[in-house]
């Protein structure tokens, strides 16, 4: 994928208004944004690269690089729902102002508990296995905080406790802002748990659907074996049908979009290709064509399979820790 550009944010509405512009009554349907839906609009697969306009991440780099230069390609890749901070010199601060059914249209909620302004934006992620581990991180990252927020706690106890047995009593004004630090983590580990509630249904679905991607290519490579061992026998059969059997299993990869296995499977399309091509010559050769067309979508499930081996152990495990899984 290009690099992102960092200077730039993308806001779930921009996405949205680009979706909302695809007609796909009209003939020939006019279609901007071609995604896939994996959770409702949470987690999005876009299958087709769309260029649009998104706002500065602050006002001094609109200044610094022009107003009107401020269009991107999102390439074909998957969109996560994240909200961010909102910044007095974001470019979109303006909607801070606005009525509250503006604001909820645009995704713009200010944050009582932080005090603070947010966007939901759209985080763009280049593969599925990819999108796989960056539950993982995040998962692992409440888990950190967790412990150390716990560690913090238990520290905060045996002071209180030694001060009330031992030593000088605290002073009320340690005494406060020990109860206020009590009530932070409270509401803290709260949001945590919704947090968790809400990422655990999203890092399901991903790997649900990507599981299932792994099954439809293991799928097609099986039929394209047992289609080549048919083709070896000295058997009659209808060309036509077989020819339009192939072209089907071959447009079924067309909607195989992740990055990381899109090479495997153009290379698999084009040996299925080739097969059509010399079937009605050569039977022998097309089976040939159509068991490396295998041995490609074979190798693709290997590398979706592969997805998190670049994960270290321990961070497997303390996102294990966090959603409640037993650890061996």
């Amino acid at each position: 994928m290009p690099k992102y550009r960092e200077d730039l944010v993308v806001p779930a509405f921009r996405i949205m208004e680009a979706i909302a512009a695809n007609d796909w009554l009209s003939d020939p349907p006019r279609v901007r944004v071609d995604f896939v839906p994996i959770l409702g609009y949470e987690v999005l697969e876009i299958t087709k690269a769309f260029r649009v306009r998104v706002p500065f991440l602050n006002v001094r780099l609109e200044r610094k690089k022009g107003k009107r230069r401020n269009r991107i390609t999102i390439p074909v890749s998957y969109l996560c729902l994240r909200w961010v901070n909102l910044n007095p010199k974001s470019p979109l601060w303006y909607l801070t102002e606005k009525p509250l059914e503006v604001r909820k249209d645009k995704g713009v909620f200010y944050d009582s508990e932080e005090q603070q302004w947010k966007l939901l934006t759209y985080e763009v992620v280049e593969d599925m296995n990819h999108l796989r581990r960056m539950f993982i991180h995040i998962f692992a990252r409440y888990q950190q905080e967790l412990s150390r927020n716990e560690a913090i706690q238990r520290e905060i106890e045996q002071r209180v406790a030694s001060a009330t047995i031992f030593g000088p009593a605290l002073s009320p004004a340690a005494r406060s802002e020990m109860a206020r630090f009590d009530a932070w983590l409270a509401r803290r580990w709260q949001e945590m748990g919704d947090i968790k509630g809400k990422l655990a249904s999203r890092a399901d679905l991903v790997h649900y659907y990507a599981a299932r991607v792994e099954a439809v290519l293991d799928g097609i490579a099986h039929t394209l074996l047992v289609d080549g061992d048919n083709l070896t026998k000295d058997k009659p059969f209808n060309l036509a049908n077989f020819v339009i059997h192939l072209e089907k299993e071959r447009g079924k990869l067309d909607r195989i979009v992740s990055r990381n296995i899109r090479s495997l499977r153009r290379q698999a399309q084009r040996r299925i290709d080739e097969a059509i091509a010399i079937v009605s010559r050569d039977r022998t050769t097309a089976a040939l064509y159509l068991y490396a067309a295998a041995d490609k979508l074979q190798s693709a499930v290997e590398v979706m399979e592969q997805w998190a081996e670049s994960i270290p152990a321990e961070e497997l495990a303390d996102a294990a820790r966090y959603r409640g899984i037993p650890v061996p």
